[in-house]
């Protein structure tokens, strides 16, 4: 029997002898499974795996980007991050997962493994749309002077685009899977 979170030989032990995980309930009998679990050592609850977590975020933006554009004919292009705030407030607090993450299977919990409350709810989304929205402010207008428009909204953009994509990387190389708006909102994706 291996650990199911380092995969340390752990024969007949409740816990692993290298990182500490519990073994009882999740054994696995190869060290080399792809298909095992990683089980949170402080809620014993599943992670997400990070390509659930992407085919959660592309769902969601397909989901959002017919109202976002819909919207943005008639307002001001930054509505869309208020758009994209209000659908994952609602979503996570009404049943602790997006559409998104229903489909893949997924949810969102607090880092004790309960369900997030309103101010966790509220940071995660804040740390998830600010980004679409300083994009949104500072996107080209064609009724500005290209270069000043070139310098403030590629500086900011790039900025912006390197934050996005390290948040979205970051579960890749986090001992419990969290993002930055994770780590912020103190939350946990798991498996539903």
């Amino acid at each position: 029997m291996f650990c199911p979170q380092c995969g340390t030989p752990a024969e007949g032990a409740a816990f692993c002898p290298s990182c500490g995980a519990s073994i009882h309930g999740n054994p696995v009998t190869s060290p080399n499974a792809t298909s095992t679990p990683t089980v949170d050592p402080q809620t014993q609850l599943v992670l997400s795996g990070w390509w659930a977590r992407v085919g959660a975020t592309i769902i969601d933006s397909l989901i959002l980007l017919v109202p976002s554009t819909l919207l943005a004919v008639f307002l001001p292009r930054y509505v869309a991050a208020f758009v994209e705030f209000a659908y994952l407030y609602f979503m996570w607090m009404r049943f602790g997962a997006t559409i998104g993450n229903r489909v893949t299977n997924t949810k969102v919990v607090s880092i004790l493994g309960g369900a997030i409350d309103s101010s966790s709810a509220v940071v995660r989304a804040l740390v998830l749309t600010v980004p679409t929205f300083i994009q949104q402010v500072f996107a080209k207008s064609p009724s500005s002077n290209a270069l000043d428009n070139y310098a403030t909204a590629g500086g900011i953009g790039t900025i912006v685009g390197l934050f996005v994509i390290i948040d979205y990387l970051y579960p890749l190389f986090d001992k419990r899977r969290q993002s930055i708006h994770d780590k912020a909102a103190k939350t946990l994706v798991v498996k539903s």
